[in-house]
């Protein structure tokens, strides 16, 4: 695989677990219909929290080089989250 194919797999991968902690700290909801994230709370102090709690354990260090590089992809996460779940939004649309 080509240097720049990896890249964006690892891009990928930071963003699918800045997502999860996004979530698990509830700054992000997911739709229980269509498993998408959106935002709930815009305060990203819990996620941050939960994020170096994490680090700190070593549960994410595969993941990311640094704290900064963590919290600055929860952050592109959180920022570019709908503010609801799109399917839904769409559906509801149509009606």
């Amino acid at each position: 695989m080509s240097r720049a194919k990896e890249l964006i797999w690892e891009q990928i991968e930071q963003a699918d677990i800045a997502e999860e902690i996004a979530v698990e700290a509830k700054v992000l909801k997911r739709c229980p219909w269509h498993g998408n994230a959106y935002q709930d709370d815009f305060d990203l102090t819990a996620a941050y929290m939960l994020g170096n709690r994490k680090f700190s354990r070593n549960e994410l260090h595969a993941v990311f080089d640094s704290r900064r590089e963590m919290t600055d992809t929860i952050k592109d996460v959180v920022d570019s989250a709908p503010l609801e779940c799109l399917h839904c939004e769409h559906l509801r649309h149509q009606e």
